[in-house]
């Protein structure tokens, strides 16, 4: 199976809305100018062998507080970690919509 296929069967098990809101998640806590900056970083690095690169690219993701799709759906403290804010982003959608309800 495929990186991308595989991606496709995490949407279906867990739902496309919640899938959706993972990328909403990642640019709240790390905006595109701080991948910016890691890419830029990262790209000066090419002189460096293979290991020191690597391990430069895991200091340079700590960091520039860089956390990719395949941290949140892998690495369970990641998942973990958009679970919460997740929950928490629903119920300020349920809490707007209340009040909008009141509203009207």
């Amino acid at each position: 199976m495929s990186i991308m296929q595989e991606y496709e069967q995490i949407r279906k098990e867990i739902g496309t809305k919640k899938y959706d809101a993972i990328e909403e998640y990642l640019n709240e806590i790390c905006p595109n100018s701080q991948y910016d900056k890691y890419n830029k970083k990262l790209n000066s690095l090419i002189d460096l062998s293979t290991e020191e690169w690597l391990q430069k690219k895991a200091e340079l993701e700590k960091e520039y507080g860089i956390v990719f799709l395949s941290d949140v759906l892998y690495k369970p403290e990641e998942w973990e970690k958009f679970e919460i804010w997740y929950e928490s982003k629903i119920k300020k959608e349920n809490s707007e919509m209340e009040s909008e309800e009141i509203e009207n």
